[in-house]
């Protein structure tokens, strides 16, 4: 059957039953049907669906006035008797997403034919190019996606698979390796965006690396670095191994320790993680990059440092702006791949210069991007707030609890969990911090003493 004969059952379809118009509509725009008077047809069904009336011949026929030279009633009434002399009802939704597929493939030829007429000129420049493609396919991929309508039976099936897939793998989700913080988030879970923000020198990107290096055992882990070099990046999990700091690493080492750090690297060699160091890195081309690395190696989980490096061509916004935009492709990425994303973010510099130190949501520009979020971590470290902002009293009940708070909090990062749409929110764990080593450590008294990550990798 070719495209012109399933728009027009389609159509027809849609005036036996107009309830069925809606579910068509999560998965075709009038765009997709390639007959100019099928695409107006479609056009006017959904304004007058819109408008809360009756998608009916005559209500069509008024919006659309002639279809190809005739009565416009004439030309719906032969789209109806179409559809009313098929022998079955017809496939409404197999045809629609036979309709999108055709659709997207026109488009991609459109855009293949587009960028090897500007490759041949001589003034094209090939990135930007490449760019502006990357910008097409993404919005393709995403329009040839729509999310279904479901009914309860089949959403329970997938609620019941779920469990049953989590019985089977004693959990479900991605552990981080470091059980107070698995006690306080359970795990990573596919398709979630997690933010993971804090103030410089709050071991963000340390404990990004340390549970990225974790995951990579087992499964596939993508890293995007975007403000320093991959061996910068991984220098800080080797050294943190092999118990030196990055400085000593960088100043020298002795043969025993150049030795130590060959073991490592060796022992740890078939990780499955993919580092990219990238500048400057657009939106559309971060997404492009993780559909194909999620194409190419089954990638669980992605981690981007930072969100506020991440470019929007052409986008003059403010950058609370950009970074809620990209937040929200991040977000429907990541649902629609299943792969889990977490997102590094800076605190705002209000927010670091605020008399409260407790982190908020709004922190995090402003707290506008919390709805994209399924998990809101934040990194605070209480002891060096504590060494910025002493007393101001000479009251000796105040200069005692600042040395004491002091004293708890010296050595240690706290993690705390400000959203969580599948358990509480406002909750805090410590990790203990060895800042030579870029190292964190579960805390003895809160749960069983962890070996060294030496040991653990």
């Amino acid at each position: 059957m070719n495209t012109f004969d399933i728009e027009r059952l389609i159509l027809g379809a849609v005036f036996i039953d107009p309830t069925c118009f809606w579910e068509l509509s999560l998965v075709l725009e009038p765009s997709a049907f390639s007959d100019k008077e099928h695409q107006r047809i479609y056009s006017a069904m959904k304004e007058v669906g819109e408008a809360n009336n009756q998608i009916t011949l005559q209500s069509v026929a008024f919006k659309t006035g002639e279809l190809k030279g005739e009565p416009a009633l004439a030309f719906l009434g032969a789209t109806l008797a179409a559809a009313q002399g098929e022998d079955h009802a017809v496939p409404v939704m197999e045809y629609a997403h036979t309709l999108n597929e055709a659709y997207t493939k026109r488009k991609l030829r459109e855009v293949a034919q587009s960028a090897l007429e500007e490759v041949s000129k001589v003034e094209t420049n090939p990135f930007g190019l490449i760019e502006s493609m990357m910008g097409e396919l993404s919005q393709l991929a995403r329009d040839g996606n729509r999310a279904s309508e479901k009914t309860f039976d089949q959403v329970g099936v997938e609620v019941l698979q779920m469990v049953n897939e989590a019985n089977q793998q004693s959990g479900f989700g991605l552990d981080t390796g470091l059980r107070s913080l698995d006690d306080l988030i359970g795990r990573f879970y596919p398709g979630d965006l997690v933010l993971l923000g804090g103030a410089p020198g709050s071991a963000k990107t340390s404990l990004a690396t340390q549970i990225s290096m974790h995951i990579s055992m087992h499964n596939h882990v993508g890293f995007f670095e975007l403000e320093m070099q991959a061996k910068a990046l991984l220098s800080r999990t080797v050294a943190g191994a092999c118990s030196l700091s990055v400085r000593e690493m960088m100043e020298g080492v002795t043969e025993g320790q150049y030795t130590r750090i060959s073991d490592y690297l060796n022992k740890e060699k078939g990780r499955r993680l993919n580092l990219i160091a990238q500048m400057g890195i657009s939106i559309t081309e971060l997404c492009a990059r993780i559909r194909a690395m999620k194409a190419r190696e089954n990638t669980e989980i992605v981690f981007v440092d930072h969100l506020g490096l991440i470019r929007r061509p052409k986008d003059r916004s403010k950058p609370h702006e950009i970074a809620f935009a990209n937040a929200q492709d991040l977000m429907e990425l990541g649902k629609h791949l299943n792969v889990t994303i977490v997102c590094l973010c800076h605190l705002t510099k209000g927010a670091r210069q605020k008399m409260d130190p407790e982190p908020t949501m709004e922190d995090f520009y402003g707290g506008g991007i919390e709805q994209h979020a399924d998990l809101i971590l934040c990194n605070f470290n209480r002891w060096e707030w504590l060494q910025k902002n002493p007393p101001q009293s000479n009251s000796a009940a105040i200069k005692g609890k600042w040395d004491n708070d002091c004293g708890n909090s010296q050595g240690r990062i706290e993690i705390h969990k400000l959203k969580d749409r599948k358990g509480p929110a406002n909750e805090m764990r410590q990790l203990y911090w060895d800042g030579s080593r870029t190292l964190f450590q579960d805390i003895p008294d809160e749960v069983e003493s962890q070996p060294d990550l030496l040991e653990i990798a």
